[in-house]
């Protein structure tokens, strides 16, 4: 129950900041979005990857963490790395 409540509230959450949502994501096509868009992929993880390097402190259980859920960092492409 408590980690249903904990899913919602997150969804509603990124709803108002505006947050990606992408239900059809597949690890190829999420590839393959970034490289036709300009956005240079470096790092994807699944859901219970993420939870897992996270929390490898803790005494949190990964129970009904997602594989489907995929977290990416990516930097776009021809753009400086700072001021200068």
């Amino acid at each position: 129950m408590l980690s249903a409540l904990i899913t919602a509230a997150a969804r509603v959450r990124w709803r108002q900041t505006g947050e990606a949502t992408l239900h059809w994501a597949s690890l190829s096509a999420v590839e393959h979005v970034h490289e036709t868009t300009g956005w240079r992929l470096e790092s994807i993880e699944t859901g219970r990857d993420l939870a897992a390097r996270l929390q490898t402190e803790t005494t949190l259980s990964d129970s009904g963490v997602s594989d489907q859920v995929l977290n990416t960092v990516a930097t776009r492409t021809g753009q400086s790395d700072g001021p200068g």
